[in-house]
């Protein structure tokens, strides 16, 4: 993989091979596995740099620099290949929406990615050990948490479906995932569903000891008053909704046309009054910076028309983290304009950078705010995976996402790996997380390879030639996945997929960091990487 570099001096320097025309046996294989990982991570709404980086490294034999450039190139690919496929496809609940929600990205992303610049400096400052150590934990119970919330899906839906095939089974008293629901705290369990047939949504009792509450009649969504395969998605999609305890995992539910906003509280319990009011008292500041007490403008807020405002608030994060990475340098890649690491004009810019991808936070979440205040106004109902946004609840969910981005950043892992399982935990429905996820990782992973590409710092023929592996072998497994949710009316598939590349990424990134930590402990360098280091990484 290595040619003699006749223009060096040096015994041992080496360039990579080309590409073309010598396509050799490991090449072919590491497109192959590119072609599966982009079809199953991006399907799911990450990036796969997690596994992308011990390939190149260990088949391709591209040392650690350009491994982590090239990554950056495939990832790219990967999401340009699932964007086109979710700018066509439309909310599971609402043929009205897009499926990717446009506001969820330019409101949490941002937080995320600035948060992952903190959490980059935390990185630099411990021990490998502690980080290899950490990543590890951190992947395990982000997998063990997705992995059993699938689970949790996957049985109601599957109850969903049963229901629907046999309506005789809707009076016949508790079902399986009910009563295993009743033991799990803060979950959604299932009240209604859409039978076949039927003009109205019938109401499925729940049964809660001593005595089970009369259900009280629903009237059916105008999303749900739909024929065949996309009427029954949806309905099964409004049935497991999940909602967790924190006023921001609490927040999400289904609701029926002609039920008014207080009659649609979700049916787990809520926190208690002294929770709410120390979660409101603690981002008191931030809440009435995300929902001002002045009323808002009076906008018809329309789920057809096309959000240019957040589409624009994506394109400034874009802009941002381009000018940020060429100006000040990161990723590997060094400033354009000669600034030494650490030296004012690159804390200068660090802190720019985090501001202004706060600032475009702000924005985001002061226009979903301000836009659930007028659907409410407006009576609209809340649809599946939809959020009651106020205040206090934007202003914690901005805290949680930004707290998810240092964790990102300290480990080292990708955004979407963090984001994708929190916009689960808040109940948003897999289809719309996974293509949500997705599109914030094309930001942040385009923004790179670029790069790296215009400083030359990794070999444009692989980046291209893997890049457009990863396009095609993305949009097939985009399409051909969905294309089974939608068959078998299981989205909890790509949450089930999503806790399992999880753990993949974590034993292979750990594999990777446990090899190089033998190789320096066989050169008699471990020592160094059990030291603290500046946050600009040199010794104390």
């Amino acid at each position: 993989m290595c040619m003699h570099n006749v223009g060096s001096s040096k015994v041992h320097d080496c360039v990579h091979k080309p590409l073309l025309p010598d396509l050799l046996a490991p090449d072919i294989i590491a497109m192959v596995v590119i072609f599966s990982i982009a079809g199953l991570a991006l399907a799911v709404g990450i990036g796969g740099g997690g596994m992308y980086v011990p390939l190149l490294n260990l088949l391709l034999h591209f040392k650690p620099h350009a491994s982590t450039g090239l990554s950056q190139a495939l990832i790219c690919g990967g999401a340009l290949g699932a964007l086109a496929v979710n700018v066509r496809e439309r909310h599971p609940a609402s043929a009205a929406r897009p499926m990717i929600d446009f506001g969820f990205a330019a409101f949490l992303a941002p937080a995320e990615m600035a948060g992952a610049q903190l959490g980059v400096m935390l990185n630099h400052m411990l021990p490998s050990p502690v980080i290899l150590a950490m990543m590890a934990s951190l992947l395990s119970v982000l997998a063990y948490r997705t992995l059993k919330k699938g689970s949790q899906q996957w049985r109601e839906e599957r109850e969903a479906r049963r229901r629907q095939l046999h309506p005789s089974l809707l009076h016949s008293g508790e079902s399986e995932s009910e009563s295993e629901g009743h033991a799990e705290e803060g979950r959604l369990l299932p009240r209604h569903v859409t039978v076949p047939g039927a003009s109205s949504v019938v109401p499925i009792p729940s049964v809660s000891p001593p005595t089970p509450p009369a259900p009280s009649p629903l009237k059916p969504s105008p999303s749900l008053k739909k024929s065949g395969e996309e009427g029954s998605l949806a309905a099964v999609a409004e049935d497991h909704s999940v909602h967790l305890r924190s006023r921001c995992e609490d927040s999400t539910e289904a609701s029926s046309a002609g039920d008014s906003a207080e009659a649609s509280k979700p049916a787990s319990q809520p926190p208690s009054k002294a929770a709410e009011a120390a979660t409101s008292l603690s981002f008191a500041p931030l809440a009435r910076m995300l929902a001002p007490e002045a009323e808002p403008a009076q906008r018809i807020v329309s789920d057809r028309a096309a959000p240019w405002f957040e589409i624009s608030l994506l394109g400034g994060v874009w802009v941002g983290l381009l000018a940020v990475l060429l100006l000040r340098g990161g990723k590997g890649a060094p400033s354009v304009l000669g600034l030494p690491t650490c030296g004012g004009g690159y804390w200068a810019l660090t802190f720019l950078g985090f501001f202004w991808l706060f600032g475009i936070s702000l924005l985001g979440g002061r226009r979903m705010v301000e836009d659930a205040r007028l659907r409410r106004a407006a009576g609209e109902p809340l649809l599946a995976g939809d959020v009651r946004w106020d205040g206090p609840r934007a202003a914690h969910c901005l805290v949680v996402a930004f707290l998810a981005g240092v964790l990102a950043g300290l480990v080292g892992v990708g955004g979407g790996m963090v984001l994708g399982p929190l916009l689960l935990d808040m109940g948003v429905l897999p289809q719309v997380g996974a293509a949500t996820t997705g599109t914030t990782v094309l930001l942040t992973s385009s923004s790179a390879a670029a790069v790296f590409l215009l400083g030359a710092l990794i070999p444009a023929d692989y980046a291209f030639g893997l890049g457009l592996v990863a396009l095609v072998g993305a949009f097939i497994g985009k399409v051909v996945i969905g294309a089974l949710v939608k068959r078998y009316k299981a989205a909890a598939l790509i949450t089930l997929l999503l806790g399992v590349l999880i753990f993949i990424s974590m034993l292979a990134s750990a594999t990777a960091g446990l090899l190089d930590l033998h190789a320096k402990w066989e050169s008699g360098n471990f020592a160094a990487e059990l030291a603290l280091r500046t946050p600009c990484g040199g010794g104390h």
